[in-house]
C-alpha cells in the first residue's frame, strides 16, 4: 500500500538539503562578487599602475575590478553574470523539483483519503464476507428460512460446490446471498482493474487483495462464470496481479 510517511519524509529531506544548497550558494556568492556601489554616493575611482580599478564611495563601500586591460574588466563583468545566471538556474530547479514533490505528496494523500480507503471499507464489508469465506475453503451453513434442495442434502455450502452456487438456477436464499456476494466481489476487482489503468492505482497499493485476486484467477469455475457473466474484467489484469 502507499505509505504517505515516506513522501512526507522524503519531502522534508529535500526541503532542508534545498535551504542548505541556497545558504552555500548564498555564502560563496558573497565572498566572490564585489559588493555594488550605491548610486547615490559620490564614487572616488582609482586606477593603479597594474590596471586595478578602485570606486570608494562616501559610506566607504568599494568595488574592485583587476585586469591588464579595459577588456579584461568587460570579461570579468561578463564572468560574474554568466555565474549570477547559472546559480538562478540552479535555485530554479530546486525549487521546482521541490514544488512538485510537495504536489505529488498531497496528491497520493488525496487518493489515500478519496480512493483507497473507501476501497478498503467496501472489501471488508458484509457484500463480499460469503465469496471469500468460500474461497477460504470455509463451510456456510443454509439459512433457517432457506427449503429443502436436493443438490445440498447436508445444507452445507462450501467450495466444492461452486459450480452448483454459481451456475445453476437459486432454489435456496443461501444460495442466491453468496451468488451476490462473488457478483460483488468481481464488480469490486472490475473497479480495481479500471483504477489500475488509467494510472490512480500502482501495482503496489493493490497488494492487499492480491490473495483473492489469485484464488479467482486460479479457479476455472470462477473464471467460467467470469467469460459469461463478468466479460469487462480482463484474466490478464487477474494473471499479472496474482
Amino acid at each position: 500500500m502507499y505509505d504517505m510517511n515516506y513522501d512526507m519524509q522524503f519531502l522534508g529531506n529535500s526541503t532542508i538539503f534545498t535551504a542548505a544548497l541556497l545558504f552555500i550558494i548564498c555564502f560563496s556568492i558573497s565572498n566572490f562578487m564585489p559588493t555594488v556601489v550605491n548610486a547615490n554616493d559620490r564614487p572616488l575611482l582609482t586606477i593603479s599602475k597594474d590596471n586595478t580599478v578602485t570606486i570608494v564611495s562616501k559610506g566607504n563601500t568599494t568595488l574592485t575590478l583587476s585586469g591588464s586591460n579595459p577588456s579584461d574588466l568587460a570579461s570579468q563583468g561578463q564572468l560574474y553574470i554568466s555565474i549570477a545566471t547559472a546559480v538562478g538556474g540552479i535555485v530554479a530547479v530546486f525549487i521546482g523539483v521541490q514544488t512538485f514533490r510537495q504536489s505529488q505528496a498531497i496528491k497520493r494523500k488525496d487518493i489515500m483519503k478519496d480512493i483507497i480507503l473507501p476501497l478498503l471499507q467496501e472489501f471488508n464489508s458484509e457484500k463480499m464476507k460469503m465469496a471469500k469465506e468460500i474461497l477460504d475453503k470455509e463451510s456456510i451453513g443454509a439459512d433457517e428460512k432457506d427449503g429443502t434442495d436436493s443438490r445440498f442434502p447436508d445444507r452445507i455450502y462450501d467450495i466444492s460446490k461452486l459450480r452448483i452456487i454459481l451456475d445453476e438456477v437459486s432454489l435456496t436464499t443461501t444460495q442466491d446471498n453468496i451468488k451476490k456476494s462473488f457478483d460483488a466481489l468481481l464488480d469490486f476487482l472490475v473497479k480495481l482493474q479500471y483504477l489500475f489503468n488509467v494510472g490512480v492505482l500502482s501495482a503496489d497499493e493493490i497488494t492487499y487483495f492480491k490473495p483473492y485476486i489469485k484464488k479467482i484467477a486460479d479457479n476455472n469455475i470462477i473464471t467460467k462464470y467470469i467469460d459469461a457473466n463478468k466479460t469487462q474484467l480482463s484474466k490478464e489484469f487477474l494473471n499479472s496481479m496474482k
